[in-house]
């Protein structure tokens, strides 16, 4: 009995005031928490909202929002392209590039002509690899010889890639 009340004391010494703590902050952050709502539903409080990158296009009519899409791509391709042009960085130019490439169909033949190019005379192989994938996503059997001409290039990796190309390029084509 007399370590039953030692326990007793020890939980009313040590223990219950914490207890009491905390549930009196418990009871505190609700009221707070209600107070908050009820003043954010009068429009009491405004909260700033945080800025969006973009256009939320799920307001807009079917044909603006296609219209709003296609501006956007079509500026990310343009900044991807002159990120590719411009960048002294390799891992830069890739990632420009690797946008190109999903973006290849759509792109003016002369322009993604010149685009490969550029990228094919790059000393990464990453790259070079890159472009022939970019130009197997074209669909257009014109770059099937620029490919080819990738199946002599120093790198095993990029010789690869050019296989690839051609077999997917040709699917494409056949398919």
């Amino acid at each position: 009995m007399k370590q039953l009340l030692q326990i007793l004391h020890f939980f009313e010494d040590v223990l219950w005031p914490d207890v009491i703590i905390t549930i009196i902050l418990g009871f505190l952050a609700a009221i707070i928490t209600v107070l908050i709502k009820i003043r954010l539903e009068r429009g009491q409080i405004n909260l700033p909202l945080p800025k969006l990158n973009g256009v939320v296009t799920q307001d807009f009519p079917d044909e603006e929002r296609s219209k709003i899409i296609e501006e956007e791509t079509e500026q990310l391709l343009i900044n991807s392209i002159v990120k590719f042009q411009n960048s002294p960085n390799a891992n830069s130019r890739l990632s420009a590039f690797q946008y190109i490439a999903q973006m290849a169909k759509g792109i003016d033949d002369k322009i993604l002509e010149d685009l490969a190019r550029k990228g094919l005379s790059d000393e990464d192989e990453r790259l070079r690899g890159e472009v022939c994938y970019a130009l197997s996503m074209s669909g257009k059997p014109r770059f099937i010889q620029l490919i080819q001409e990738q199946l002599n290039d120093p790198s095993s990796w990029v010789r690869e890639q050019a296989e690839k190309a051609l077999k997917q390029l040709e699917q494409i084509v056949d398919g």
